[in-house]
């Protein structure tokens, strides 16, 4: 799943927003810890996706004998954390 800039881009203004209804008694560290929660949860909600191919150096074991160099394929997906 890609990431969506737009959920980033809501999330910090609301953190903006947070700050600005509370005037004076605002909170700089306060909106640093709100943009942070905001990137990491941005940044986390996005999936890696790998194809991975490689060699079987020591062959594989079929009832005929081995086969060397046989190619094997996998796939992956994943989080992000």
């Amino acid at each position: 799943m890609p990431l969506v800039s737009s959920s980033l881009s809501a999330q910090m203004y609301a953190a903006y927003q947070k700050q600005q209804s509370r005037g004076a008694s605002a909170s700089l560290d306060e909106l640093c810890s709100d943009l942070a929660t905001a990137i990491d949860t941005y940044i986390k909600s996005g999936l890696v996706s790998t194809t991975e191919t490689g060699v079987a150096n020591g062959g594989i074991g079929l009832p005929g004998g081995p086969i060397s160099g046989a190619v094997g394929v996998g796939t992956g997906t994943g989080s992000m954390s």
